[in-house]
């Protein structure tokens, strides 16, 4: 996938097709840095670039929403709400549902990951909302588990095991592996945030066996981190 998107940049930037190459660069700093878990700042502000020459505000828009992800993995947090306020004020006025729902879950993702609780809950539960309205059964199991998250942040771990077990049916029902594994996560952190100790030990390390392809390195190391911590309870 990332040798493929490679090949888009190389190709739309010899054409000069401004908003296909925008699109290009985003989609490859998004997946190398799921695939890699570091940041790709500069192909975000490529895509900026491109987008911004290209004149089409979608494309700008979700430009913006790579941006302000690679500055939210760099710890950049005050940067990234910059920009992802931007792309949600953008997103507003296009009132397109899907960009926006995205869009509120990277804010919601980002808030959570700098303990903004009361953002992350108002952003993540919006996105969700906008989801299921639309009827996108695998965007909106996403926004439930990043909602299982936010839940489990706030205290309630017996709603978010339960938000996320639903969403792993979904997954599991549509053939997402990267899904399923960032559920897996989800479903380990609240059984050890509840005691659950021997299940967490089995479930995280049959994910971490099984889905070593799945391609979302966070979630991975999310599942290594309550392994250690439930093999040392135990």
């Amino acid at each position: 996938m990332l040798a493929d998107y490679a090949r888009c940049v190389q190709a739309f930037e010899a054409l000069d097709a401004h908003a296909e190459l925008a699109v290009s660069l985003g989609a490859l700093a998004y997946y190398k840095m799921l695939h890699t878990g570091q940041p790709q700042l500069a192909l975000a502000e490529r895509a900026v670039a491109a987008a911004r020459q290209s004149g089409e505000q979608l494309t700008y828009l979700s430009s913006l929403r790579e941006l302000g992800t690679m500055l939210a993995t760099e710890g950049r947090h005050a940067d990234s709400m910059r920009v992802m306020d931007e792309a949600l004020a953008l997103g507003r006025e296009i009132g397109e549902r899907n960009e926006l729902g995205l869009m509120l879950h990277r804010i919601a993702s980002s808030a959570l990951d700098h303990g903004d609780l009361d953002r992350a809950s108002a952003a993540s539960r919006e996105a969700l909302d906008l989801m299921t309205v639309a009827g996108e059964d695998r965007g909106a199991a996403y926004c439930a588990v990043l909602v299982s998250q936010v839940d489990l942040a706030l205290g309630d771990a017996g709603a978010a095991l339960a938000r996320a077990e639903k969403a792993l049916n979904v997954f599991e029902g549509l053939g997402e592996r990267r899904g399923t594994v960032r559920a897996l996560a989800a479903v380990a952190e609240a059984n050890l945030a509840l005691g659950l100790v021997e299940t967490v030990i089995d479930l995280a390390a049959g994910a971490l066996e099984n889905y070593a392809d799945a391609g979302d390195a966070a979630a991975e190391e999310r599942l290594r981190a309550a392994l250690t911590e439930a093999r040392r309870r135990a």
